[in-house]
C-alpha cells in the first residue's frame, strides 16, 4: 500500500460570525492498486476500512464511494483520490 498523507482543516466561528478556533486533523490514507477484470484499479483506504476505488472507465475514472456505491466521473487518478477522500470526509459523522 502506497500512503498518502492529506491533512483536513475545520474552522469554527461563533454566532456574530468571528473565526474561535482552527483545527487541524492528518489522516493516514493507504491505496492499493489491484487488478479487476484486466483492469487496474486503486483501492483507497483510511485504517482497514476501505472508502472507495478508483478505476480506468472510457477513457476516463471512476471513482466509487465504498459506503453508498455512489460513482463519480472523474478525469485522473489524482482526482478520484481527492474526490473519494472529499465525500468520505463530508458524510462522515
Amino acid at each position: 500500500m502506497t500512503p498518502y498523507r492529506k491533512s483536513l482543516h475545520s474552522i469554527i466561528y461563533d454566532r456574530q460570525g468571528e473565526k474561535v478556533s482552527k483545527k487541524e486533523k492528518n489522516i493516514e490514507v493507504n491505496v492499493k492498486d489491484i487488478e479487476e477484470n484486466g483492469q487496474p484499479v486503486q483501492q483507497v483506504f483510511i485504517g482497514n476500512t476501505l472508502i472507495g476505488e478508483v478505476a480506468a472507465a472510457d477513457g476516463k475514472f471512476a471513482a466509487t464511494i465504498a459506503m453508498n456505491n455512489q460513482q463519480f466521473t472523474v478525469q485522473s487518478q489524482e482526482e478520484g483520490l481527492e474526490t473519494i477522500l472529499q465525500q468520505y470526509h463530508l458524510h462522515q459523522h
